[in-house]
């Protein structure tokens, strides 16, 4: 008995000696793939009055910033700066671009603030890491929305949306493009395929939407310059600026 005794506790001994190298181990690992992972993503949320508290839930793995439209109160650690409210979540990334476009992280997340929505599958905090996934399957351009830009006939016989193609896209013709990209501005973006374009490319994108946006918000839905139409224009037109075909 005394022997059986004894090899039980070696073989106890054993197993806490393991577990006591074992431990940390597993412990430095997942905390480099935690830092890996904040270093090479960055999280933009494009926020206007809604509850970012999910933001909470990505603050541990990811480099979270939030670009606050102004005039609206907020409480909140993720604010980077403030923007306009005009075009939607279009002014906030691009303001976003050309404030960190000499040093843009590895790979951006632009995300607008809600966690869940109709134009994207479950909940981002349950999703994103999915979706790296299949970004990193890409060439550097990854929409995660899932209702598609096929409701923009109208956009090929907008005189306004025209002037803003030849003057973003001169070496691609509109009518040749298929809008067969996701609606609602959600992506997930390197640095590499940022700076194809030039810092003054989006200076001139953001100030246009600035210049040629009627108030701020949706606007009034029939005015040709309301706010509703420009961020549209930008939704349709972030995978045409970033996609090769």
């Amino acid at each position: 008995m005394k022997v059986k005794k004894f090899k039980h506790k070696k073989i106890i001994l054993f197993v806490c000696i393991i577990l006591l190298v074992i431990i940390p181990i597993f412990y430095n690992y997942f905390n480099n793939i935690q830092e890996n992972m904040s270093n090479k993503y960055t999280i933009i949320c494009s926020r206007y009055n809604k509850n970012t508290d999910f933001l909470d839930k990505l603050s541990d793995t990811f480099d979270v910033k939030i670009i606050q439209k102004k005039n609206i109160k907020y409480d909140n650690k993720y604010v980077d700066h403030e923007v306009v409210n005009i075009a939607h979540e279009a002014t906030s990334y691009l303001s976003y671009i050309i404030k960190y476009y000499d040093h843009l992280p590895d790979n951006m997340i632009f995300i607008h603030d809600e966690n869940k929505s109709w134009h994207h599958e479950g909940l981002i905090t349950d999703n994103i890491n999915i979706w790296i996934k299949e970004y990193e399957k890409t060439d550097g351009f990854y929409e995660f929305n899932n209702s598609k830009t096929d409701s923009c006939q109208w956009c090929y016989t907008d005189d306004i949306f025209k002037e803003l193609w030849k003057k973003l896209i001169p070496n691609k013709k509109l009518e040749d493009h298929t809008f067969n990209g996701k609606c609602c501005a959600q992506f997930i973006i390197s640095k590499k395929t940022i700076l194809l374009n030039s810092k003054q490319f989006y200076i001139y994108f953001y100030n246009w939407l600035i210049d040629n946006t009627n108030g701020e918000g949706n606007g009034a839905s029939e005015d040709k310059y309301a706010g509703w139409r420009t961020s549209r224009f930008s939704e349709w037109l972030w995978r045409a600026i970033f996609k090769k075909n």
